[in-house]
């Protein structure tokens, strides 16, 4: 099983509220909403726009190309249908972590937000 990787300081992200950071070769959006850490990929499922260049809108990151609304928990775009991947994050000792596996996508709401294996 992997390790977790550290992304940020927290501090840093307390600032900015995003943060791009590389895990294993790939761009994933950490963002901090009302006092909790998220990630997800970067790069919508939709048509490749970059997350970041997006704004966060009642826990939904909204895409920038053409305004899916992804929830920053689960990564489910609901008037699509579709799952933006999303990574579990935890803070240890200041110090933002992100598990470098994305959790599987499913088709559906409650499958788009569990981690297998």
């Amino acid at each position: 099983m992997s390790d977790w990787v550290a992304a940020a300081p927290l501090d840093q992200l307390q600032r900015k509220k995003k943060l791009v950071v590389q895990v294993n070769g790939e761009d994933v959006l950490v963002c901090l909403f009302e006092g909790e850490v998220y990630a997800m990929a970067d790069l919508c499922v939709h048509k490749h726009k970059r997350l970041s260049k997006g704004l966060i809108f009642q826990g939904k990151m909204i895409c920038p190309g053409h305004q899916w609304a992804f929830d920053l928990k689960t990564g489910w775009e609901q008037q699509w249908s579709r799952c933006q991947p999303v990574y579990d994050t935890r803070v240890v000792d200041g110090t933002v972590e992100i598990f470098p596996v994305p959790r599987i996508i499913d088709s559906n709401p409650e499958g788009c937000a569990v981690q297998v294996g």
